[in-house]
């Protein structure tokens, strides 16, 4: 058994950053690099979801742990679908009618309010690759 080097933020449960569920894909989209996701990920009913909700419903669906956060699953946090939770956020606000600098505001937000050693200096964004509105469905990696 091998010990996790850390634990989940929020969560407590275990980083596995070796491995990931048996029914994990990689997708392959135009312009932007293959990424992890698990079976249940359907970017069609995402996107719906925005449509439907709009970011002030948004929570139970993109925040740590909602619908579309992939990483958590049987008590184990798999850093390999992160790039999968970001890509759901961006599928998400896109169809909400966020662009890719209002999605980021929101997600510095939500960090700023949800996270005691967030700062802005060392923040991640969001999403690494985020489709704007309102051309989508054309992606765009943002780039470091």
């Amino acid at each position: 058994m091998r010990l996790p080097e850390t634990l989940a933020p929020g969560l407590g449960w275990p980083i596995d950053i070796h491995t990931l569920p048996s029914d994990a894909f990689l997708q392959l989209l135009p312009n932007i690099p293959p990424f992890w996701v698990p079976n249940r990920a359907n970017w069609c009913d995402i996107y719906l979801a925005g449509h439907r909700n709009g970011l002030l419903d948004a929570g139970p669906y993109i925040e740590q742990g909602g619908t579309y956060d992939f990483q958590p699953g049987d008590e184990t946090f798999y850093t390999k679908y992160t790039n999968a939770s970001n890509f759901a956020v961006g599928v998400y606000m896109n169809d909400a009618g966020y662009s890719l600098l209002n999605t980021e505001m929101a997600g510095d937000l939500y960090a700023l309010t949800h996270f005691a050693n967030w700062s802005k200096s060392t923040a991640k964004k969001p999403g690494q690759f985020l489709p704007h509105a309102p051309e989508a469905p054309k992606f765009h990696r943002q780039e470091a």
